[in-house]
C-alpha cells in the first residue's frame, strides 16, 4: 500500500471545488419556472369538473320521449312537434281554464300538478304526462267551453297549442292523435255519466260558481 498524504487529498478536493464553481459561473443553471397548465389540459379539466358538478349539466329539452303523449318519438320528431306547442312556466295557484268559459287551448303538463274541479268539487290531479282541453276542440262547436276548471297546484311547466296548432299536430302525428282521441273518448264517457247522475238525482244542471282548486293541497 502507498501511504496517503492528507495534505495532498485536501488540495485535490479544493481544486475540484474550484473547477466546479468556475463551471457554474460559465453555465448558470436556469431557474425552474412555476408549472403552468397547458390549454388542452385546462379544457379537459373543466370538462371533467362539469361532469361531476350536477348543477352544470345540461338540462333536457321541454319535450321528451318520456312524456306519455310523446313516447316513441325520436329527437327530430320531438323538435317538429315542438313547433306546434308553446312551453310556459306557470306559478302555483294560477287558473288555466274555468268551467263554462270559452276553451281555446290544448294543454299538456310537462312538469308539475294541475288540480281539476267539476261543479266546484275537486275531482282529479293532472301531473306530468297528462293533458286537457282536447275535448271541446274536438267537438267542433262554434263556441266550445271547458267542462271543468283547471288550476296549478304547484309551479308547473305546460305546453299549449291553439286550435290551428292543435289540428296541425293531429294531422302530422297520427300516433299522438290516436292517444289524444282515446283519452278524449274516456273523458267524454265520464262526463256524460256525471251529467246522467245529476239528472237522476234531480240536481240542477246549471254550473255552480267555480271554486279554485286549493293550492295548498300538494301531494
Amino acid at each position: 500500500m502507498f501511504p496517503i498524504d492528507p495534505i495532498s487529498v485536501r488540495q485535490l478536493h479544493d481544486a475540484d471545488m474550484l473547477v466546479a464553481e468556475q463551471a457554474r459561473t460559465r453555465h448558470p443553471v436556469a431557474r425552474r419556472r412555476p408549472r403552468r397548465w397547458r390549454p388542452e389540459l385546462k379544457v379537459l379539466t373543466r370538462g371533467l369538473l362539469s361532469m361531476l358538478d350536477t348543477s352544470r349539466r345540461p338540462t333536457p329539452g321541454p319535450l321528451t320521449a318520456s312524456h306519455e303523449l310523446f313516447a316513441g318519438l325520436d329527437a327530430a320528431e320531438l323538435e317538429r312537434i315542438g313547433q306546434f306547442l308553446t312551453v310556459v312556466d306557470v306559478p302555483a295557484g294560477r287558473s288555466l281554464g274555468r268551467q263554462g268559459a270559452l276553451a281555446r287551448e290544448f294543454v299538456t303538463v310537462i312538469d308539475g300538478q294541475v288540480g281539476v274541479t267539476i261543479d266546484g268539487v275537486p275531482n282529479a290531479v293532472f301531473d306530468r304526462g297528462s293533458h286537457f282541453g282536447a275535448l271541446p276542440l274536438l267537438d267542433n262547436e262554434v263556441s266550445p267551453v271547458h267542462r271543468a276548471s283547471f288550476s296549478t297546484m304547484v309551479p308547473s311547466r305546460i305546453a299549449v297549442a291553439g286550435p290551428a296548432e292543435f289540428r296541425g299536430m293531429l294531422r302530422d302525428f297520427p300516433t299522438v292523435a290516436e292517444r289524444i282521441h282515446a283519452m278524449t273518448k274516456i273523458r267524454r264517457a265520464y262526463l256524460n255519466g256525471l251529467a246522467d247522475a245529476r239528472v237522476d238525482d234531480h240536481v240542477p244542471v246549471e254550473i255552480i260558481e267555480t271554486i279554485e282548486y286549493p293550492a295548498h293541497m300538494v301531494a
